[in-house]
């Protein structure tokens, strides 16, 4: 089976970065991964980092790979965020991301202004312009999936302490969730993901508001900017460094 887009998005939140405080001349970043479903290697994924004064540019290029490659055909994920790091928390300045599979390819676009807001957001499904279903008011005070890691990424790098949490409001133009993590030790974290809309039962990973939410153990590496070595989750889906 291979990886739906839901999975990617569901996915992103878990991918978080730590180390000391403040933006000081981080080194850039690129990491690449195997996604893998029910033991089975299902996709290859890359994604980096790149810091640039006060701004940061973040790329996730997403491919199917194996038997979901052979039974579905190629699918490719490709996403960019540009945020500001001038502020208080990092801020998002423009998103786009583009899903193509074989019968189909989608695109969104979300711009923001300085303080954050969405000015403009464009969704097209094989070049055709399409509303947003997630309602305008739980698109207010929103962030993008990339921009979501930076946002755990400086809180982070504030040295919370152990069993702290923080919530992420994360929407990419077509759904809207929760993004919840918990330090659970050094090098550990956990993380739990509550969609909001544009969800429904039949989501392994993400839970509905009220259902018990369903933990991700994420196990960091030791470089001096440390990313994900493994994601292992209550879904099928999980996530590891491709050595």
């Amino acid at each position: 089976m291979m990886p739906t887009r839901r999975g990617l998005f569901l996915a992103l939140p878990a991918l978080l970065v730590a180390g000391r405080p403040g933006f000081a001349a981080p080194a850039p970043v690129d990491r690449a991964y195997l996604m893998e479903m029910n033991g089975i290697d299902v996709a290859g994924m890359r994604l980096s980092q790149v810091f640039l004064g006060d701004r940061v540019l973040m790329r996730l290029d997403l491919r199917t790979k194996g038997l979901a490659r052979l039974f579905a055909g190629e699918s490719r994920t490709t996403m960019r965020t540009e945020a500001s790091l001038a502020g208080r928390v990092p801020m998002p300045r423009r998103f786009e991301v583009r899903y193509a599979k074989p019968d189909r390819v989608r695109e969104i676009s979300l711009l923001y202004g300085g303080d954050g807001t969405i000015k403009a957001l464009d969704l097209k499904s094989d070049g055709k312009a399409q509303p947003s279903e997630v309602p305008r008011a739980l698109q207010l005070d929103t962030v993008d999936p990339l921009t979501a890691i930076l946002r755990i990424q400086a809180w982070l790098r504030t040295g919370p302490a152990l069993g702290a949490e923080t919530v992420q409001r994360v929407f990419d133009g077509r759904k809207r969730l929760d993004a919840h993590a918990r330090l659970a030790g050094e090098g550990r974290l956990q993380t739990a993901l509550v969609g909001l809309s544009g969800f429904d039962e039949k989501d392994k990973m993400a839970t509905l508001p009220g259902d018990p939410p369903r933990w991700s153990e994420v196990t960091l590496d030791q470089g001096a900017w440390p990313l994900p070595r493994r994601i292992e989750g209550e879904g099928r889906l999980s996530l590891r460094l491709d050595d």
